[in-house]
């Protein structure tokens, strides 16, 4: 899995690598979550199976993104936004 966290060339601000720890440590609780959300947003990956591709730590307090492979097919990479703990959009990169 990849991280990504915002800070400036020389290094990523400490309070994101903070979040990110954070993440990290509740990663199984938003892994099984972000999968439920985007399955329930996106119907036509009810039934998919999901690799995690990255962890994106935003330069916003509180928000986050989990990436997604969904069966193996690279060529669209899936996200969950998380805002203030939850998730609360879908969406796709190709």
């Amino acid at each position: 899995m990849r991280f990504t966290v915002s800070g400036t060339e020389a290094a990523p601000k400490d309070s994101e690598m903070q979040r990110l720890a954070a993440v990290i440590g509740k990663f199984s609780e938003i892994h099984v979550e972000a999968i439920n959300f985007l399955r329930a947003k996106e119907p036509d990956l009810a039934n998919a199976v999901f690799e995690v591709y990255e962890l994106e730590i935003d330069a916003c307090p509180d928000c986050f993104t989990i990436s997604f492979v969904a069966d193996k097919d690279d060529s669209r990479i899936w996200g969950v936004v998380y805002e203030a703990g939850k998730p609360t959009s879908t969406g796709f990169d190709d």
